[in-house]
């Protein structure tokens, strides 16, 4: 080995195992060291880490654009910070919102922080995402969750009313819908829905409103679930409602006005006949 130049020898196989060995000259002696003890007792710091080259390694830290840090793994971004400090996982996109087929996590920093979450599982038509907004002072009118899906088509929003309240909105602009006409069979809806009160299983006390299957029977598009569904370990899947959907306040409101009609014509024909 004496005679040997190192850049002859065969190259190691990686990653090194520790036990290596590497010789060193100490107190004008030399001696050989393995490689786990070369910084054996001595404290190891340095004062930053850059790593180098644009391309996505197989594993490990790389620089995907200027003043931008990546990290991935299996040779798939995992991590991405730019410039703006924005902190993306499983993405490079900072808006989530914008796009159709994207999963990931993304937080921005900035007086108006946001942290979005999009899903966009394989044969969707688009993804789903959920935007959180963090603004430093209240402003009246800004939302601070909006839920989205096929990029930038909301669906709903929970936003700010004056400087204490909150409103619940869903998205209900005309240019969103085609052939709308006024509710009929309003009655037979009101009618038909089947308020219960009810002592909750656990004991936690009563409850007044509505059984999830009776009351989709009538309110087809205020629910989701099946009865006595269950999942592959034989648990309950639990029906959801909203009784406050937009289904039946439709409704209610087109029988309140029918009543109102019926009301004046039947106040109307009173008075009439109190005048003969």
């Amino acid at each position: 080995m004496a005679n040997t130049k190192i850049s002859a020898l065969t190259g190691a196989t990686t990653p090194l195992a520790g036990t290596e060995v590497l010789p060193i000259v100490q107190s004008s002696t030399t001696k050989n060291v393995s490689v786990t003890n070369l910084t054996a007792g001595r404290s190891v710091s340095a004062t930053n880490f850059i790593p180098s080259g644009s391309s996505i390694p197989t594993n490990g830290l790389y620089l995907p654009a200027a003043n931008a840090v990546g990290i991935a793994t299996n040779t798939t971004n995992a991590v991405y910070i730019d410039s703006a400090q924005s902190v993306m996982v499983g993405t490079t996109v900072s808006g989530l919102y914008t796009q159709n087929t994207v999963n990931g996590f993304a937080a921005n920093p900035g007086t108006s922080t946001n942290i979005q979450i999009a899903n966009d599982p394989a044969g969707s038509t688009g993804n789903a995402c959920v935007f959180l907004n963090f603004r430093n002072t209240p402003v009246n009118g800004a939302k601070y969750i909006r839920t989205f899906y096929n990029g930038t088509t909301e669906t709903g929003s929970i936003s700010l009313n004056g400087t204490t309240g909150v409103l619940y909105n869903i998205t209900s602009d005309y240019r969103l819908k085609n052939n709308a006409v006024p509710v009929t069979g309003a009655k037979d809806f009101v009618m038909g829905l089947q308020p219960k009160t009810w002592d909750w299983h656990d004991g936690s006390g009563k409850g007044v409103g509505f059984i999830a299957h009776e009351f989709m029977q009538v309110a087809k598009y205020s629910g989701h679930g099946e009865k006595d569904a269950i999942d592959s370990d034989g648990s309950p899947v639990y029906q959801n409602i909203q009784p406050s959907s937009s289904e039946v306040m439709a409704n209610l409101v087109a029988f309140i006005q029918e009543q109102a009609t019926t009301i004046n014509a039947l106040t109307a024909r009173i008075v009439a006949l109190e005048a003969k």
